[in-house]
């Protein structure tokens, strides 16, 4: 079970004929071996997904990936009203340049295009937990500024940066 590092960033639709690399979501979580969303891995320990709102450089939340009562999967912002619902997420392939539906409460589904999958090497576990324990992703925080993602937990800290092609 590897944790995958995964950015959507909003695809073109009417009010941003371009898309907008600036308004998307960071998702920490695990794939199967064929880049979907490993469903019974991140039933058995949903404390292990991230995710991460970010609009121009800012973090608007951060929260869970989680399945709701209607079997949908959930980007679940604790406290906050901006839950997003994905649109057949387990059946989607998460690799670049593929797309994914989301949609926020009272909105429309808006498409967001996978810019990034970048597996995060475990490794970075063995630098601030015991030998015998995985430093737990629910002690994690995400945080960011456009194209980056940065996990810290203590003094542990990785980040891995995506490239856009000018």
């Amino acid at each position: 079970m590897t944790l995958h590092h995964i950015r959507l960033e909003l695809a073109r639709e009417a009010d941003a004929p371009h898309g907008d690399p600036g308004d998307g979501y960071d998702l920490v979580m695990t794939l199967d071996e064929h880049s979907r969303l490993d469903a019974p891995a991140l039933l058995a320990a949903p404390e292990r997904t991230r995710v991460r709102r970010f609009r121009d450089g800012e973090t608007l939340a951060v929260g869970q990936l989680t399945r709701g009562a209607d079997g949908r999967w959930v980007l679940d912002f604790p406290g906050e009203d901006a839950d997003a619902v994905g649109f057949r997420l387990e059946s989607e392939r998460f690799v670049p340049g593929e797309y994914v539906s989301l949609a926020e409460p009272g909105g429309p589904m808006r498409p967001y295009r996978v810019a990034l999958v970048q597996p995060l090497d475990r490794t970075w576990a063995a630098t601030t937990a015991p030998p015998d324990q995985a430093a737990p992703v629910s002690s994690l925080l995400i945080t960011g500024r456009n194209s980056s993602l940065s996990m810290r937990r203590s003094s542990m800290s990785m980040t891995s940066t995506s490239k856009r092609p000018s």
